[in-house]
């Protein structure tokens, strides 16, 4: 009974939509049904109102900003300040304390169309409803191409490719996507219907987001607004009650706040796994060690050097050390000055890292040596009270 019901409400919510949708092309609107070769008559051919209107990408410009701002209502607010009604906006991820937003600016003969308009949805938006985020696609029509691409946040950069932006090399390069990134192909007939079927499975919130915010009023007489009304309540009653959508925020917010506690969870367990790591190749190093004063002495001038050891092993004339330093050559240097080193040899490749270089050595030491070499250790250790 309930798979039924759910039928006859999706043919419902589709046949509604079919019958209240516009294309604006430029030019002119159209019926978005007529486009795509669908069955039904619009009820608002050849009048005035127009419901709903997906907007072609020639008529709008797209903007991707970031503001220092965390607070969406506050964020909200210098949108419309910097902006004015007359624009779209969606909000993104918050990174390095910069909030990213893409900003919908009509071009002129939209915002005349956007007068007689409840909604107004710009069609590289309303197709990316459907889209996977990162996916890149080129929509092929007779006369003109369109490059579609969405990022992490689902914010849509889009552009028709002109001069040197014509090849796809070209196209990945200035989207900054790797060759790895499909490069999806559609045919304007296939893409018209993608975006009706996206229409279809949009939330209510989502259809009421995109409200045309144009400071003229419509011009809808009384039974227009009253069709209008009941467009709404219908697609509200099909899609979805208020308390799901509710019940679905408050557990999404509950989602959201157990990931974030599981990433600090997972932040402290790396941070003790990295300490036991330490301690583990302490531990080894400690049963590895058979020092002489001389080891000792080395010791001490690599940590005066700042040299984060990782590994050290030793017997009485030799001694591995495997660690991280700002310049392995510098090291290198330093350690061949010393007196009781008669031989280095690097026993792995060093390799950069992320604060300095990765080094393993091999030193052959002279225990012969007398202790303390001249210049490792000071002459006397500080008294105190002493300035120097």
């Amino acid at each position: 009974m309930l798979s039924q019901f759910n039928k006859i409400s999706e043919k419902l919510s589709r046949s509604i939509l079919i019958r209240s949708a516009f294309y604006y092309d430029g030019n002119q609107c159209t019926p978005l049904a007529t486009i795509n070769g669908q069955a039904g008559r619009n009820w608002f051919a050849g009048k005035k109102a127009r419901p709903i209107v997906v907007v072609a990408r020639n008529s709008y410009k797209e903007l991707i900003k970031t503001y220092p701002v965390s607070d969406k209502s506050d964020l909200k607010k210098i949108i419309l300040s910097e902006f004015g009604k007359n624009v779209l906006y969606k909000i993104g991820s918050f990174d390095n304390n910069q909030q990213r937003v893409q900003i919908i600016s009509w071009l002129p003969a939209v915002l005349e169309v956007a007068t007689d308009s409840i909604i107004l949805i710009p069609e590289t938006w309303l197709f990316a409803a459907s889209q996977t985020a990162g996916s890149c696609h080129k929509v092929t029509s007779a006369d003109t191409e369109l490059v579609i691409h969405i990022d992490r946040d689902g914010l849509v950069r889009s552009f028709f490719p002109q001069g040197l932006l014509q090849s796809e090399s070209a196209i990945r390069s200035a989207l900054g996507i790797s060759p790895a990134t499909e490069l999806q192909s559609w045919q304007r007939d296939a893409f018209l219907q993608r975006q009706l079927d996206s229409l279809f499975a949009l939330p209510v919130n989502v259809l009421v987001n995109w409200q045309s915010r144009s400071n003229s009023k419509p011009a809808f007489n009384i039974r227009q607004l009253l069709v209008t009304a009941a467009v709404a309540v219908t697609l509200y009653g099909v899609i979805g009650s208020g308390y799901l959508y509710a019940l679905n925020s408050s557990r999404q917010s509950q989602l959201e706040r157990l990931s974030s506690d599981v990433a600090d969870k997972l932040a402290i367990q790396s941070a003790m796994d990295e300490e036991q790591r330490k301690l583990a190749a302490l531990v080894e190093a400690k049963g590895n060690w058979n020092l002489t004063l001389q080891h000792w002495d080395l010791l001490a001038l690599l940590i005066n050097q700042g040299v984060v050891l990782a590994n050290v092993k030793s017997e009485l004339d030799v001694m591995s050390v495997t660690g991280e330093t700002e310049s392995t050559t510098e090291l290198v240097s330093l350690l061949s000055a010393h007196s009781a080193v008669s031989n280095i040899e690097f026993t792995a490749p060093m390799r950069r890292g992320r604060n300095g270089e990765f080094f393993s050595l091999r030193l052959t030491i002279d225990t012969a040596v007398p202790y303390p070499s001249a210049g490792a250790v000071p002459a006397a250790l500080p008294q105190p009270g002493d300035t120097k």
